[in-house]
């Protein structure tokens, strides 16, 4: 309540380890595990925490970084025992057990699956907390809630059909994912303009209305006849395997600052994005740092390597293993296909090629296949995960 740091995953992290563990709540005597000696000593005091937290989560939904998962998977495996974090009474047994080399820890869990358990809405400077960061909870009776994601959670009769904030979540990677892709198109159509010599204030004209591939070929094709820049175009092949000169180099950059692009944005245009997708046609500098050709085919995969529209989480009741979704299981989407499936079923991660910058993200394993089948997409992922 008095430190928004302590409402951080981080830091919530460090208020465990130094107020319950370092400081000596005895886990083992209050849990009731295999180790304790007198049956008296159980008291669920850390669950009583834990449900303390998630009373000032309802109260305060944007002012705690994780969400209600974090706080169920906390409270699970200090019962569980799967991780060595919260076995023993005090840190003495903890050493006298050598959990350290015997046992995982909880928070290298977590970190793993970091983004499972950031609340979507979340604020870093709340505006019911700004003045002073300081919490104040109502404490009236009538304002405490039943958990029922804690002591009902899997009677499936009372929850709603999807969780809000996993729709939110959601619907913040989806947006994600799509700025990823709109920058790449960005920089693609920016770079043909560049070559083709047809103006930014042209296309930008023409693209108001979000224009398809298609059509865009035909805007370009009509607008270079127009500035009388056919004969660039007398081949279909394209030869513009030509490097910029320093003149062309000044004039693409300015182009880019009058855009909105940043000077970064305007290095990676002019020098090219993609390498390595193929037999091409036009010349663009990869991201390895060599110059590859890159044909319209390659531009296809580009597009079809991101999905625009994601399945809605509503009505997904089976993974396509047939895991069955509880309320409170996580659905993960393929930003490939977009298609819904289970942690199982979508535990690899790998760089989009429709994607700018090229960060991993996460992919079923039809869709890794699929991806992986091309082999400059070899290159790139290795060169990323280095």
């Amino acid at each position: 309540m008095l430190d928004p740091y302590y409402r951080t995953l981080k830091g919530f992290q460090d208020i465990i380890e130094k107020e319950w563990l370092a400081f000596g709540h005895k886990f083992t005597d209050r849990c009731g595990f295999l180790g304790s000696v007198d049956s008296k000593e159980i008291s669920p005091v850390f669950t009583q925490f834990i449900d303390c937290v998630w009373q000032m989560t309802q109260q305060y939904p944007c002012a705690f970084q994780f969400n209600e998962r974090f706080l169920l998977t906390l409270h699970d495996h200090v019962y569980s025992c799967q991780y060595g974090t919260f076995i023993g009474n005090c840190e003495k047994d903890r050493l006298d057990l050598r959990l350290a080399e015997r046992t995982y820890s909880l928070w290298g869990y977590i970190h793993k699956y970091m983004n499972d358990f950031i609340n979507p809405i979340y604020l870093k400077e709340n505006m019911a907390t700004k003045r002073s960061g300081l919490l104040f909870p109502n404490t009236s009776p009538q304002v405490f809630r039943f958990w029922r994601g804690m002591y009902n959670r899997f009677d499936s009769g009372v929850h709603p059909r999807e969780e809000i904030l996993d729709t939110l979540a959601s619907g913040k990677e989806h947006s994600s994912s799509l700025e990823d892709h709109i920058r790449l198109l960005e920089m693609r159509i920016n770079d043909l303009c560049k070559r083709m010599g047809i103006s930014e204030d042209v296309i930008q004209r023409k693209l108001q209305g979000f224009l398809s591939m298609d059509s865009l070929d035909g805007v370009l094709l009509a607008e270079s006849n127009e500035e009388n820049c056919g004969e660039r175009l007398t081949s279909t092949s394209l030869p513009l395997t030509k490097s910029f000169d320093s003149d062309n180099n000044h004039t693409a950059g300015k182009s880019d600052t009058e855009s909105g692009f940043d000077e970064s944005s305007s290095q990676l245009s002019r020098s090219g994005f993609e390498d390595g997708l193929g037999s091409s046609t036009i010349s663009l500098t990869g991201v390895l740092g060599n110059s590859e050709p890159l044909t319209r085919a390659q531009f296809q995969v580009e597009l079809s390597s991101v999905a625009v529209d994601w399945k809605p989480l509503r009505n997904v009741q089976n993974c396509s293993c047939a895991y069955s979704f509880e309320h409170f299981s996580k659905k993960y989407h393929c930003w490939k296909c977009g298609e819904v499936f289970c942690i199982r079923c979508i535990a690899a991660h790998m760089p989009l090629p429709g994607h700018f910058p090229k960060r991993h993200a996460p992919v079923c394993k039809s869709c890794y296949t699929q991806l992986h089948s091309i082999s400059p997409i070899h290159e790139i992922a290795s060169h990323v995960a280095s």
